[in-house]
């Protein structure tokens, strides 16, 4: 038995049992259903950004059985909603790039983002230095801010990719010294991540996986901008081994992994977003952040989104098996 016809069987057991502990109530009472995908072919990235939050609808079709193909939230939303019951605050988007949104939690509320905020903030400084000139972006990343002693493209790569702090710093003064702040606003509004800031730093996941979404399908920047934001983003360092990176091993050869991690320890905060690039497959996008008063502590933030990594991958790799028969 496949691990999917697995989890829908006791799905479908667990279905039974409310039934026969409901038997004074209504027979005529109906199950709720989960709606099917008919489709048969791999999405085409598209930026299409789903509102949030997703809601299941109610119908009054059966239960699928277990020779069809559920949709991703019949056997999914459960596990991954258990693993978040721990007693932190977290806030997660899940989605395949140009397809539905597969997993979301509190992604509409705004927090703190910890450095995951550098990656708009890296997408904004590109937008507007090859707005701001007609030469090459090579030559104007060659450039660098007045007496910064460094280039634009050493500060991005210092910010996106070591998540130096000074690097960032110089960049977002520099970004607001060039541009106003308004017009800053204007562009994000315009990328349709209209929670992000910069003084202090906030945003919601939903608006956050926004613009991942944008950069991937070259909806925001320039080609040759996106190519090297995701460059940038897709950069291994000692440092990923958790989180995003927990998946790793499990990826077939010719994969990749953008992402950008976030940490802070008031509020404590722990989180990654990113996405993962698989030959055949719809890019993964995956958003979490998770926050405490110090229970859970970092250590084990940490650990739990490796875990749900984890978890949505085996989910997921379930959900394209049964989609693709």
């Amino acid at each position: 038995m496949r691990n999917w016809q697995k989890r829908l069987l006791g799905l479908s057991l667990g279905v039974l049992l409310w039934g026969m502990a409901s038997c004074n109530s209504s027979m005529s009472q109906s199950l709720t259903a989960l709606p099917v995908s008919s489709e048969n072919t791999i999405p085409i990235p598209s930026f299409s950004p789903t509102p949030s939050p997703v809601i299941i609808p109610e119908t009054s079709e059966p239960l699928p059985s277990i020779t069809q193909a559920p949709a991703f939230q019949s056997f999914a939303v459960q596990p991954l909603s258990q693993m978040l019951e721990d007693g932190a605050d977290w806030h997660v988007w899940v989605k395949e790039l140009g397809g539905r949104v597969l997993f979301e939690w509190r992604s509409d509320e705004i927090i703190h983002p910890a450095s995951i905020v550098k990656v708009p903030l890296g997408m904004l400084v590109l937008e507007t230095l090859e707005k701001g000139t007609e030469e090459p972006l090579d030559l104007v990343l060659d450039k660098g801010p007045t007496g910064a002693g460094r280039s634009y493209r050493q500060l991005l790569r210092a910010m996106l990719v070591y998540s130096e702090e000074d690097a960032t710093e110089i960049l977002e003064r520099d970004l607001f010294e060039r541009v106003h702040q308004n017009a800053v606003q204007q562009i994000l509004d315009r990328w349709q991540a209209p929670s992000i800031r910069f003084r202090p730093r906030r945003a919601s996941i939903h608006d956050l996986s926004t613009l991942w979404e944008c950069l991937y399908t070259r909806q925001c920047l320039s080609e040759s901008a996106s190519e090297q934001m995701l460059t940038w983003l897709a950069e291994e360092t000692p440092s990923d081994n958790g989180r995003l990176w927990t998946l790793k091993p499990y990826l077939p050869e010719e994969s990749r992994i953008y992402n950008k991690r976030g940490s802070m320890t008031v509020p404590l905060t722990v989180g990654d977003c990113g996405l993962v690039e698989i030959p055949y497959y719809p890019v993964l996008l995956i958003c979490i952040v998770g926050q405490s008063q110090g229970e859970p502590n970092f250590d084990r933030l940490h650990q739990k989104i490796g875990e749900f990594v984890q978890e949505v991958w085996v989910l997921w790799q379930d959900y394209r098996e049964i989609k693709d028969e």
